[in-house]
């Protein structure tokens, strides 16, 4: 059993390790307010994520949900951030979410 300090460790390094792909997700289009809900949303979960996969935990459905929906999204768009994301999380952690796209969407 880990104690609090050791995960705070584990979720602050996996926080860290991602934090450039984090913000180009959060941040989507920061100059437009029309955006704040979404930028809400992806920040939320990419938390639950992020905390997750950095304790070993199981992702929550909801989480994996939002996450799939945006990862089948067009390459150049918004998808291409969301994919970016996972992949940064799973380098940092060593685990996987088991979501994927096809090669074609792949950044």
């Amino acid at each position: 059993m880990r104690s609090a300090e050791e995960e705070l460790e584990l979720v602050v390094a996996a926080a860290n390790a991602t934090e450039e792909a984090r913000m180009k997700l959060t941040l989507y289009r920061s100059d437009n307010e029309d955006f704040a809900l979404f930028r809400r949303s992806a920040m939320r979960q990419c938390g639950e994520l992020t905390v997750a996969l950095a304790l070993g935990n199981k992702i929550p459905a909801e989480t994996l949900k939002y996450f799939g929906e945006w990862v089948s999204d067009r390459s150049g768009g918004v998808g291409d951030h969301f994919r970016e994301f996972i992949r940064s999380v799973e380098r940092a952690t060593g685990k996987t979410t088991g979501l994927y796209w096809p090669e074609a969407l792949e950044a």
